[in-house]
């Protein structure tokens, strides 16, 4: 009888995390790190749900090292998303705006075919370019 019991309550308890789980708005965030080229920035992408062929996806930029040191941040001068490996990118470059002090936004971003595309920051910190890629699977 016990067996019967625990087996009706893990049924129950499957079937309810199967039902709420794809509802949860955080399970298809992803965050990747990177660094700067002269190795001084660390960098974060996070984004807000799975990069799809044909789909936008908007992401958020951040240098969190800087924002809690209170240093100065570089600035983005341009985003770039182009997938290397063919030699091409989009029709289109991301927006961007500066949310907060060392804080961006990109949006309509549209990948147009599967693979590994790169998502380029060309970054200026005082008369200094610096690159930051962040490499992303289109499924």
């Amino acid at each position: 009888m016990k067996k019967r019991t625990l087996s009706f309550k893990f049924i129950i308890l499957l079937a309810l995390v199967q039902t709420f789980l794809p509802s949860i708005s955080w399970a298809n965030n992803f965050i990747m790190k990177s660094t700067s080229s002269d190795k001084k920035w660390d960098l974060e992408l996070k984004c807000n749900n799975a990069i799809n062929v044909g789909k936008v996806f908007s992401c958020l930029v951040s240098i969190p090292s800087a924002y809690k040191s209170g240093d100065t941040c570089p600035s983005i001068n341009k985003i770039i998303f182009d997938m290397p490996a063919h030699g091409h990118g989009t029709e289109y470059n991301p927006n961007y705006s500066q949310t907060s002090n060392c804080n961006w936004k990109f949006d309509s971003v549209v990948p147009t075919m599967k693979g590994e595309w790169r998502l380029r920051l060309v970054l200026i910190e005082r008369n200094k370019t610096l690159i930051t890629d962040f490499l992303i699977d289109a499924k």
